[in-house]
């Protein structure tokens, strides 16, 4: 649960700070709470998802429309959620350049934003490069605009090999996002798919 690109003393504390910071989803327990034994003395809690975020999932999955959207339907779906994550700017506002760890902190096959609060341009940079008619070695990048109420969604080549930046707008730096990760990668697609650790690398 640490950054992969973090090692010794800096990614166990970034480890300790996310073991504290997360929940379990249980779907099938009633609204209770209970401890559930991790790795060394940190405990994580088990928890039911609040029912807006449950219905957000079903409401999300239904607007999305995987099979017409071009996604997995047995990948997106609420069944498959495996985390919903609130991002905070807290006045910064440039999210720098960066790349979910499948086997790491930045799990899920299919991951989707939904900007509850402000709006943002999202950058997409691919890390392979490609050649122009000049010779010149560049990597791909794309930009769009993001309005607040808006979502978008990262999978395949797009989650798997391109880099994601957020810039938010001049006004909106108290801006709030919701992530919705949808499946788990095996060690070997996380291995096959993903450019994660040639990344690391360079």
């Amino acid at each position: 649960l640490y950054a992969a690109e973090k090692m010794g003393d800096e990614a166990k504390e970034d480890e300790e700070a996310n073991r504290k910071a997360i929940c379990i989803l249980d779907l099938a327990e009633e609204d209770e709470e209970k401890n559930s034994n991790t790795t060394g003395d940190e405990k994580a809690t088990t928890k039911t998802p609040p029912l807006n975020i449950l219905q957000t999932t079903k409401e999300f999955v239904e607007t999305v429309n995987p099979k017409t959207a071009g996604l997995d339907p047995k990948t997106v779906c609420s069944d498959e959620l495996i985390a919903y994550q609130i991002n905070l700017h807290n006045g910064v506002r440039y999210l720098p350049a960066h790349l979910d760890f499948p086997l790491h902190e930045g799990f899920g096959k299919v991951i989707s934003t939904v900007a509850v609060r402000g709006s943002a341009t999202i950058l997409l940079i691919s890390i392979d490069t490609v050649r122009t008619k000049n010779g010149d070695e560049i990597q791909p990048a794309w930009r769009f605009h993001l309005n607040e109420g808006e979502c978008y969604v990262l999978s395949d080549r797009a989650r798997n090999t391109c880099l994601h930046a957020v810039l938010a707008d001049d006004d909106n730096r108290t801006r709030e996002s919701l992530n919705l990760r949808f499946g788990l990668h095996t060690e070997k697609e996380a291995e096959e798919q993903t450019t994660w650790r040639r990344y690391l690398v360079g």
